[in-house]
């Protein structure tokens, strides 16, 4: 696959509702982060790094940030194996990624 991939996430709820910060329009609501965090071992050296995105919560004048799905990208370059952890305040999961690059 040459010598970089990229490693597309997906994060979108499974009965079609939007992702959303919390609370309704015009109340106070809060914020909901999404966060990824990934080790990385390339040729013995192990490397962590992490993206999130905050939706923002609803205010007295606003309703919350609201999305269909969110979209991380991974990009490994030289790196022989690493896991990825997904972690919101409305779930977790951890899945183990295995990539070979030439």
């Amino acid at each position: 696959i040459g010598d970089t991939a990229t490693i597309t996430t997906k994060i979108y709820n499974t009965d079609g509702s939007s992702l959303s910060g919390g609370g309704s329009c015009n109340t106070t609501g809060t914020d909901t982060t999404i966060s990824v965090v990934y080790a990385i071992n390339t040729h013995g050296t192990l490397s962590t790094t992490s993206q999130s995105v905050t939706l923002k919560g609803s205010t007295t004048t606003t309703c919350p940030d609201s999305f269909a799905a969110y979209y991380f990208y991974i990009t490994l370059t030289g790196a022989t194996r690493g896991t990825a952890a997904i972690t919101a305040n409305r779930f977790s999961m951890q899945k183990t990624i295995y990539v070979d690059i030439e």
